[in-house]
Protein backbone atom coordinates (compact mmCIF):
# COMPACT_ATOMS: atom_id res chain seq x y z
CA UNK A 1 0.00 0.00 0.00
CA UNK A 2 0.81 3.73 -0.42
CA UNK A 3 0.05 6.75 1.27
CA UNK A 4 -0.42 9.88 0.42
CA UNK A 5 -1.00 11.93 3.65
CA UNK A 6 -4.45 11.07 5.05
CA UNK A 7 -5.62 8.58 1.68
CA UNK A 8 -4.24 4.93 0.79
CA UNK A 9 -3.72 3.32 -2.71
CA UNK A 10 -5.22 -0.20 -1.40
CA UNK A 11 -4.33 -0.99 -5.24
CA UNK A 12 -0.92 -0.27 -5.61
CA UNK A 13 2.39 -2.70 -5.77
CA UNK A 14 6.13 -2.09 -6.55
CA UNK A 15 7.96 -4.95 -8.39
CA UNK A 16 11.16 -4.40 -10.12
CA UNK A 17 12.22 -6.30 -13.71
CA UNK A 18 12.18 -9.73 -14.44
CA UNK A 19 10.00 -10.47 -11.46
CA UNK A 20 6.71 -12.52 -11.85
CA UNK A 21 3.44 -11.85 -9.77
CA UNK A 22 0.56 -13.95 -9.68
CA UNK A 23 -3.24 -13.76 -9.16
CA UNK A 24 -4.17 -12.93 -5.92
CA UNK A 25 -0.59 -10.62 -4.68
CA UNK A 26 -0.72 -7.76 -3.31
CA UNK A 27 -4.23 -6.96 -4.72
CA UNK A 28 -3.74 -8.34 -7.94
CA UNK A 29 -7.00 -10.19 -8.88
CA UNK A 30 -7.57 -11.99 -11.51
CA UNK A 31 -9.92 -9.44 -13.59
CA UNK A 32 -6.26 -7.34 -13.74
CA UNK A 33 -4.80 -10.35 -15.20
CA UNK A 34 -7.21 -11.14 -17.95
CA UNK A 35 -7.12 -7.46 -19.08
CA UNK A 36 -3.46 -7.07 -18.95
CA UNK A 37 -3.31 -10.15 -20.92
CA UNK A 38 -6.25 -8.89 -23.59
CA UNK A 39 -4.04 -5.48 -23.77
CA UNK A 40 -0.56 -7.71 -24.38
CA UNK A 41 -2.21 -9.83 -26.88
CA UNK A 42 -3.23 -6.27 -28.46
CA UNK A 43 0.03 -4.81 -28.35
CA UNK A 44 1.69 -4.43 -32.22
CA UNK A 45 4.82 -6.26 -30.44
CA UNK A 46 3.11 -8.77 -28.14
CA UNK A 47 4.90 -9.83 -24.79
CA UNK A 48 7.37 -6.37 -25.40
CA UNK A 49 6.84 -5.70 -21.95
CA UNK A 50 6.07 -8.75 -19.88
CA UNK A 51 5.73 -11.85 -20.51
CA UNK A 52 2.12 -14.18 -19.58
CA UNK A 53 2.02 -17.66 -17.89
CA UNK A 54 -0.94 -19.64 -15.95
CA UNK A 55 -2.23 -17.00 -13.78
CA UNK A 56 1.09 -15.14 -13.51
CA UNK A 57 2.86 -11.79 -15.36
CA UNK A 58 6.65 -11.77 -15.71
CA UNK A 59 8.15 -8.14 -16.43
CA UNK A 60 10.90 -7.22 -19.00
CA UNK A 61 13.60 -4.78 -18.92
CA UNK A 62 11.16 -2.21 -18.77
CA UNK A 63 10.77 0.34 -16.14
CA UNK A 64 7.97 2.78 -15.42
CA UNK A 65 4.23 1.96 -14.19
CA UNK A 66 0.89 0.32 -15.49
CA UNK A 67 -2.26 1.45 -14.49
CA UNK A 68 -5.51 -1.52 -14.55
CA UNK A 69 -8.61 -0.85 -13.58
CA UNK A 70 -7.78 1.02 -9.77
CA UNK A 71 -4.69 -0.87 -9.48
CA UNK A 72 -1.28 0.83 -10.00
CA UNK A 73 1.78 -1.76 -10.65
CA UNK A 74 5.23 0.53 -10.58
CA UNK A 75 8.01 -1.50 -12.06
CA UNK A 76 11.41 -0.36 -10.55
CA UNK A 77 15.19 -1.03 -11.69
CA UNK A 78 16.45 -4.15 -10.51
CA UNK A 79 20.20 -3.40 -8.54
CA UNK A 80 21.58 -2.55 -5.91
CA UNK A 81 20.46 0.72 -3.29
CA UNK A 82 16.83 2.84 -2.94
CA UNK A 83 16.31 2.41 -6.84
CA UNK A 84 13.02 4.38 -6.32
CA UNK A 85 15.67 7.40 -6.01
CA UNK A 86 17.06 6.54 -8.92
CA UNK A 87 14.75 5.89 -11.81
CA UNK A 88 12.80 9.40 -12.15
CA UNK A 89 16.32 11.38 -12.31
CA UNK A 90 17.44 9.28 -14.82
CA UNK A 91 14.31 9.69 -17.14
CA UNK A 92 14.99 13.76 -16.33
CA UNK A 93 18.82 13.37 -17.50
CA UNK A 94 17.95 11.14 -20.36
CA UNK A 95 15.04 13.98 -21.58
CA UNK A 96 11.90 11.68 -21.14
CA UNK A 97 10.77 14.15 -18.56
CA UNK A 98 10.32 17.63 -20.62
CA UNK A 99 10.84 19.84 -17.64
CA UNK A 100 13.68 21.64 -16.74
CA UNK A 101 13.60 22.41 -12.96
CA UNK A 102 12.02 19.35 -11.50
CA UNK A 103 11.60 20.23 -7.35
CA UNK A 104 13.02 18.01 -4.83
CA UNK A 105 9.87 17.41 -3.55
CA UNK A 106 8.54 15.37 -7.25
CA UNK A 107 12.09 13.85 -7.32
CA UNK A 108 11.51 11.65 -4.01
CA UNK A 109 7.90 11.16 -4.99
CA UNK A 110 7.71 8.74 -2.49
CA UNK A 111 3.46 9.52 -2.02
CA UNK A 112 3.21 9.58 -5.29
CA UNK A 113 3.64 6.86 -8.26
CA UNK A 114 5.18 7.74 -11.76
CA UNK A 115 2.18 8.26 -13.48
CA UNK A 116 1.30 10.69 -11.01
CA UNK A 117 4.70 12.49 -11.34
CA UNK A 118 4.05 12.97 -14.79
CA UNK A 119 0.64 14.26 -14.26
CA UNK A 120 1.84 16.89 -11.90
CA UNK A 121 4.01 17.86 -14.04
CA UNK A 122 1.37 18.75 -17.18
CA UNK A 123 -0.46 19.90 -14.19
CA UNK A 124 1.86 22.59 -13.01
CA UNK A 125 2.15 23.77 -16.68
CA UNK A 126 -1.00 24.18 -17.43
CA UNK A 127 -1.58 26.37 -14.30
CA UNK A 128 1.21 28.06 -15.25
CA UNK A 129 -0.38 28.85 -19.02
CA UNK A 130 -3.46 30.10 -17.13
CA UNK A 131 -2.05 32.24 -15.02
CA UNK A 132 -0.04 33.86 -18.06
CA UNK A 133 -3.39 33.77 -20.52
CA UNK A 134 -4.04 31.40 -23.12
CA UNK A 135 -2.72 32.16 -26.52
CA UNK A 136 -6.06 33.39 -28.87
CA UNK A 137 -6.31 33.44 -32.64
CA UNK A 138 -7.92 35.00 -35.07
CA UNK A 139 -10.11 32.29 -37.00
CA UNK A 140 -12.53 32.79 -40.03
CA UNK A 141 -16.43 31.97 -39.02
CA UNK A 142 -19.79 32.94 -40.20
CA UNK A 143 -23.01 33.36 -38.24
CA UNK A 144 -26.50 34.99 -37.97
CA UNK A 145 -25.87 38.32 -36.20
CA UNK A 146 -28.08 41.67 -35.13
CA UNK A 147 -25.01 43.78 -35.92
CA UNK A 148 -22.91 44.22 -39.17
CA UNK A 149 -19.63 42.30 -39.27
CA UNK A 150 -17.85 41.54 -41.81
CA UNK A 151 -19.34 40.75 -45.29
CA UNK A 152 -22.46 40.46 -45.92
CA UNK A 153 -23.14 36.76 -47.84
CA UNK A 154 -26.21 37.20 -50.18
CA UNK A 155 -27.25 34.17 -50.79
CA UNK A 156 -27.37 33.20 -47.15
CA UNK A 157 -28.90 36.21 -45.85
CA UNK A 158 -31.48 36.22 -48.24
CA UNK A 159 -32.64 32.69 -46.86
CA UNK A 160 -31.99 33.34 -43.51
CA UNK A 161 -33.58 37.03 -43.00
CA UNK A 162 -36.37 37.48 -45.48
CA UNK A 163 -38.39 37.97 -42.50
CA UNK A 164 -35.93 39.11 -40.05
CA UNK A 165 -34.57 41.63 -41.79
CA UNK A 166 -32.91 43.06 -38.25
CA UNK A 167 -30.09 40.69 -39.00
CA UNK A 168 -27.09 39.99 -41.15
CA UNK A 169 -25.84 36.63 -42.14
CA UNK A 170 -21.91 37.44 -42.79
CA UNK A 171 -18.48 35.67 -43.01
CA UNK A 172 -16.26 37.61 -40.39
CA UNK A 173 -13.07 37.18 -38.10
CA UNK A 174 -12.75 36.00 -34.52
CA UNK A 175 -10.50 36.36 -32.04
CA UNK A 176 -11.26 33.69 -29.00
CA UNK A 177 -9.20 30.70 -27.38
CA UNK A 178 -10.95 28.11 -29.41
CA UNK A 179 -7.39 26.88 -31.52
CA UNK A 180 -5.51 23.58 -31.78
CA UNK A 181 -2.99 24.36 -28.84
CA UNK A 182 -5.52 25.20 -26.28
CA UNK A 183 -7.50 22.16 -27.38
CA UNK A 184 -4.88 19.70 -26.84
CA UNK A 185 -4.21 21.10 -23.62
CA UNK A 186 -7.88 20.49 -22.51
CA UNK A 187 -8.28 16.80 -24.18
CA UNK A 188 -4.70 16.10 -21.92
CA UNK A 189 -6.91 17.71 -18.84
CA UNK A 190 -9.91 15.64 -19.51
CA UNK A 191 -7.59 12.26 -19.77
CA UNK A 192 -5.86 12.72 -16.62
CA UNK A 193 -9.34 13.73 -14.96
CA UNK A 194 -10.91 10.14 -15.86
CA UNK A 195 -7.98 8.28 -15.11
CA UNK A 196 -5.84 9.74 -11.95
CA UNK A 197 -6.63 8.70 -8.57
CA UNK A 198 -4.37 10.39 -6.13
CA UNK A 199 -6.96 13.33 -4.67
CA UNK A 200 -4.21 15.09 -4.47
CA UNK A 201 -4.32 16.12 -7.86
CA UNK A 202 -7.92 15.18 -7.97
CA UNK A 203 -8.23 17.95 -6.13
CA UNK A 204 -6.12 20.49 -8.29
CA UNK A 205 -7.30 18.74 -11.85
CA UNK A 206 -11.00 19.62 -10.81
CA UNK A 207 -9.76 23.59 -10.25
CA UNK A 208 -8.23 23.61 -13.86
CA UNK A 209 -11.10 22.38 -15.30
CA UNK A 210 -13.67 24.97 -13.84
CA UNK A 211 -10.94 27.71 -14.71
CA UNK A 212 -10.29 26.30 -18.02
CA UNK A 213 -12.41 27.53 -21.25
CA UNK A 214 -14.87 24.81 -22.81
CA UNK A 215 -13.01 23.77 -25.84
CA UNK A 216 -14.30 21.72 -28.93
CA UNK A 217 -13.51 17.74 -29.06
CA UNK A 218 -10.34 17.22 -30.72
CA UNK A 219 -9.05 13.97 -32.37
CA UNK A 220 -5.63 14.10 -31.83
CA UNK A 221 -3.06 11.97 -33.61
CA UNK A 222 0.93 12.07 -33.94
CA UNK A 223 0.14 14.10 -37.13
CA UNK A 224 -1.97 16.84 -34.98
CA UNK A 225 1.32 17.74 -32.70
CA UNK A 226 3.61 17.72 -36.45
CA UNK A 227 1.45 20.35 -37.85
CA UNK A 228 1.76 22.34 -35.03
CA UNK A 229 3.44 25.93 -36.43
CA UNK A 230 6.78 26.80 -34.42
CA UNK A 231 5.90 30.33 -33.33
CA UNK A 232 7.10 32.72 -31.15
CA UNK A 233 3.20 32.62 -29.25
CA UNK A 234 3.79 28.81 -28.99
CA UNK A 235 7.18 29.09 -26.81
CA UNK A 236 5.36 29.26 -23.45
CA UNK A 237 3.14 26.31 -24.31
CA UNK A 238 6.28 23.84 -25.56
CA UNK A 239 6.82 21.65 -22.31
CA UNK A 240 2.70 21.83 -21.62
CA UNK A 241 2.54 20.46 -25.58
CA UNK A 242 5.49 17.67 -24.69
CA UNK A 243 3.53 16.37 -21.54
CA UNK A 244 0.41 16.72 -23.39
CA UNK A 245 1.63 14.35 -26.15
CA UNK A 246 3.05 11.83 -23.93
CA UNK A 247 -0.44 11.73 -22.02
CA UNK A 248 -2.79 11.53 -24.92
CA UNK A 249 -0.04 9.24 -27.72
CA UNK A 250 2.13 7.23 -25.09
CA UNK A 251 -0.23 5.86 -22.45
CA UNK A 252 -3.70 7.60 -22.94
CA UNK A 253 -6.19 4.67 -21.27
CA UNK A 254 -7.32 1.69 -23.55
CA UNK A 255 -11.09 1.74 -22.40
CA UNK A 256 -12.76 0.31 -25.76
CA UNK A 257 -15.54 -2.01 -25.20
CA UNK A 258 -16.36 -0.58 -21.40
CA UNK A 259 -13.33 -2.75 -20.19
CA UNK A 260 -10.46 -1.50 -17.39
CA UNK A 261 -9.07 0.77 -18.86
CA UNK A 262 -4.87 0.22 -18.88
CA UNK A 263 -2.70 2.70 -18.34
CA UNK A 264 0.73 2.63 -19.13
CA UNK A 265 4.09 4.36 -18.93
CA UNK A 266 7.33 2.57 -19.80
CA UNK A 267 10.80 2.71 -20.38
CA UNK A 268 13.53 0.83 -21.67
CA UNK A 269 15.87 0.25 -18.67
CA UNK A 270 19.01 -0.61 -21.00
CA UNK A 271 17.90 2.17 -23.16
CA UNK A 272 17.77 4.59 -20.22
CA UNK A 273 21.32 3.21 -18.97
CA UNK A 274 22.70 3.76 -22.50
CA UNK A 275 21.48 7.51 -22.38
CA UNK A 276 22.96 8.05 -18.89
CA UNK A 277 26.49 7.50 -19.93
CA UNK A 278 26.30 8.53 -23.44
CA UNK A 279 24.95 11.35 -21.83
CA UNK A 280 27.99 12.40 -19.27
CA UNK A 281 30.08 11.10 -21.96
CA UNK A 282 29.55 14.42 -24.20
CA UNK A 283 28.97 16.08 -21.47
CA UNK A 284 32.91 15.70 -20.46
CA UNK A 285 34.61 14.28 -23.11
CA UNK A 286 32.99 16.36 -26.08
CA UNK A 287 36.29 18.13 -26.76
CA UNK A 288 38.36 15.06 -27.25
CA UNK A 289 36.12 12.49 -28.22
CA UNK A 290 32.91 12.28 -30.78
CA UNK A 291 30.78 10.64 -29.01
CA UNK A 292 28.19 8.61 -31.21
CA UNK A 293 25.37 6.09 -30.04
CA UNK A 294 24.18 3.40 -32.35
CA UNK A 295 26.71 3.73 -34.81
CA UNK A 296 24.89 1.52 -37.68
CA UNK A 297 27.33 0.07 -40.34
CA UNK A 298 26.70 -3.15 -42.42
CA UNK A 299 29.30 -6.34 -42.09
CA UNK A 300 27.66 -8.58 -44.20
CA UNK A 301 25.01 -8.90 -47.31
CA UNK A 302 23.93 -11.28 -49.74
CA UNK A 303 22.43 -10.55 -53.00
CA UNK A 304 20.29 -13.08 -52.65
CA UNK A 305 16.93 -13.28 -49.83
CA UNK A 306 16.15 -10.14 -51.72
CA UNK A 307 19.19 -8.37 -51.14
CA UNK A 308 19.34 -9.23 -47.29
CA UNK A 309 22.31 -7.13 -45.10
CA UNK A 310 23.08 -7.22 -41.80
CA UNK A 311 24.94 -4.47 -39.30
CA UNK A 312 26.58 -4.36 -36.54
CA UNK A 313 25.69 -1.41 -33.98
CA UNK A 314 27.42 -0.90 -30.78
CA UNK A 315 25.89 1.36 -27.72
CA UNK A 316 28.72 3.82 -27.85
CA UNK A 317 31.32 4.54 -30.18
CA UNK A 318 34.61 7.28 -29.50
CA UNK A 319 36.36 8.81 -31.70
CA UNK A 320 39.93 10.51 -31.10
CA UNK A 321 39.57 14.10 -32.73
CA UNK A 322 43.08 14.46 -32.74
CA UNK A 323 45.12 10.49 -33.38
CA UNK A 324 41.31 8.86 -34.21
CA UNK A 325 41.73 6.31 -31.81
CA UNK A 326 38.70 4.98 -31.23
CA UNK A 327 36.81 3.02 -28.53
CA UNK A 328 33.93 0.97 -28.24
CA UNK A 329 31.15 0.74 -25.26
CA UNK A 330 28.60 -1.32 -25.15
CA UNK A 331 26.47 -0.65 -21.91
CA UNK A 332 24.47 -3.69 -19.93
CA UNK A 333 21.81 -2.52 -17.03
CA UNK A 334 21.79 -6.33 -16.06
CA UNK A 335 24.79 -7.07 -14.04
CA UNK A 336 25.92 -10.68 -14.87
CA UNK A 337 26.25 -13.18 -11.42
CA UNK A 338 29.24 -12.62 -10.32
CA UNK A 339 30.22 -10.25 -12.38
CA UNK A 340 31.62 -12.68 -14.69
CA UNK A 341 30.41 -11.39 -18.76
CA UNK A 342 27.91 -13.17 -20.67
CA UNK A 343 29.95 -15.16 -23.39
CA UNK A 344 28.11 -13.45 -26.32
CA UNK A 345 28.55 -10.65 -25.18
CA UNK A 346 32.11 -10.81 -25.27
CA UNK A 347 31.47 -12.05 -28.68
CA UNK A 348 29.67 -9.35 -29.67
CA UNK A 349 32.22 -7.16 -28.30
CA UNK A 350 35.06 -8.74 -30.64
CA UNK A 351 32.90 -8.33 -33.51
CA UNK A 352 32.76 -4.25 -32.90
CA UNK A 353 36.49 -4.16 -32.28
CA UNK A 354 37.42 -5.89 -35.03
CA UNK A 355 35.08 -3.99 -37.37
CA UNK A 356 35.38 -0.93 -36.42
CA UNK A 357 39.19 -1.49 -35.97
CA UNK A 358 38.86 -0.07 -32.03
CA UNK A 359 42.03 0.08 -29.90
CA UNK A 360 39.81 -0.10 -26.69
CA UNK A 361 36.19 -2.15 -25.82
CA UNK A 362 34.57 -2.58 -22.88
CA UNK A 363 31.34 -3.73 -21.38
CA UNK A 364 29.82 -0.94 -19.21
CA UNK A 365 27.30 -2.20 -16.04
CA UNK A 366 26.18 0.16 -13.22
CA UNK A 367 27.19 -0.62 -9.48
CA UNK A 368 26.22 1.25 -5.88
CA UNK A 369 29.58 0.48 -4.37
CA UNK A 370 33.24 1.51 -5.85
CA UNK A 371 33.77 1.81 -9.75
CA UNK A 372 36.55 -0.62 -10.90
CA UNK A 373 37.64 -2.28 -14.06
CA UNK A 374 38.30 -5.50 -14.75
CA UNK A 375 40.96 -5.16 -17.55
CA UNK A 376 41.55 -8.17 -19.98
CA UNK A 377 42.90 -8.90 -23.45
CA UNK A 378 41.89 -10.66 -26.46
CA UNK A 379 43.84 -13.70 -27.41
CA UNK A 380 46.59 -13.35 -30.54
CA UNK A 381 46.48 -12.59 -33.05
CA UNK A 382 44.13 -9.69 -31.68
CA UNK A 383 46.09 -9.17 -28.59
CA UNK A 384 46.51 -5.38 -28.79
CA UNK A 385 43.05 -4.71 -28.81
CA UNK A 386 42.42 -4.22 -24.83
CA UNK A 387 38.76 -5.61 -23.57
CA UNK A 388 37.28 -5.40 -19.96
CA UNK A 389 34.62 -4.50 -18.10
CA UNK A 390 34.28 -1.39 -16.25
CA UNK A 391 31.93 -1.17 -13.04
CA UNK A 392 30.38 2.53 -12.91
CA UNK A 393 29.67 3.58 -9.80
CA UNK A 394 25.80 5.17 -10.19
CA UNK A 395 24.94 6.15 -6.91
CA UNK A 396 26.13 8.77 -4.46
CA UNK A 397 26.89 8.19 -0.26
CA UNK A 398 23.51 9.54 -0.08
CA UNK A 399 21.67 6.90 -1.97
CA UNK A 400 21.00 9.62 -5.03
CA UNK A 401 21.94 9.25 -8.59
CA UNK A 402 24.90 10.65 -9.40
CA UNK A 403 24.74 13.34 -12.23
CA UNK A 404 28.61 12.76 -13.23
CA UNK A 405 29.24 9.23 -12.69
CA UNK A 406 30.89 8.44 -15.80
CA UNK A 407 33.97 10.97 -14.89
CA UNK A 408 35.73 8.01 -13.94
CA UNK A 409 35.06 6.75 -17.21
CA UNK A 410 37.54 9.27 -18.50
CA UNK A 411 40.92 6.85 -17.32
CA UNK A 412 40.13 4.57 -19.99
CA UNK A 413 40.67 6.64 -22.51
Amino acid sequence: MLCVENFVYLCFMQVTEYQTIYVGEQGFEAHHFERLRQWNDNLPQKNRYFSVSYNGITFKHFVGAIQVGTLTIEILPKGEGDLQKVLLPMLQICRKIPVERVSPALLSYQSMTLLDVYVAFFLKELEILLHRGLIKKYKQTEGNLYTLKGKIKFDKHLAYNAVHQARFYTTHQIYDKQNIPNQILAKALHTVAQTTQNPLLTDQIQRLQVSFPAMKDLQVTADTFQKLPQTRQLLAYQTALKLAKLILLKFSPDVRGGRQGVWALLFDMNKLFETYIAQNLRQHLSEQYEVETQVNRNFWHTKDLKNLKLSLKPDLLLTCRTTQKRIILDTKWKVPAGGKPNSTDMYQLFAYSQHFKASQSYLIYPTAGKSHFVEGQFAPPNEKTHCGLFFVNILDENGNLRREAILNVASIT
